[in-house]
């Protein structure tokens, strides 16, 4: 691991829409490097729930469209997959559940 890493670390986050950069605060940053000590890259179905609102509030806040030439790569986080299953096929979309009585 680089100290560059640890001190101006972003994490890639590839959606449909594209790619954006998340720049965390320290804490994070140390959370985040160890979710990706394995990996260079995660899809977001393996991550846990505390994971996963790491990352919706660093979208939320510290989100950046570039990643600026003195910045180091964290790892990245494939999107992709998880949008997919949030949308319902037109299949699905039509089909109606039938209730379930007691």
């Amino acid at each position: 691991m680089s100290i560059g890493r640890l001190y101006r670390g972003v994490v890639r986050v590839v959606t449909e829409e594209g790619p954006y950069y998340l720049r965390p605060q320290m804490r994070q940053r140390l959370r985040l490097l160890w979710m990706f000590r394995h990996f260079n890259e995660l899809p977001a179905v393996v991550l846990t729930a505390g994971e996963l609102q790491i990352i919706s509030e660093l979208a939320q806040k510290c989100y950046s469209p570039d990643m600026q030439l003195s910045d180091e790569l964290i790892g990245t986080l494939d999107c992709r997959a998880v949008m997919a299953m949030k949308k319902p096929s037109q299949r699905e979309a039509g089909r109606v559940v039938p209730r379930q009585t007691a």
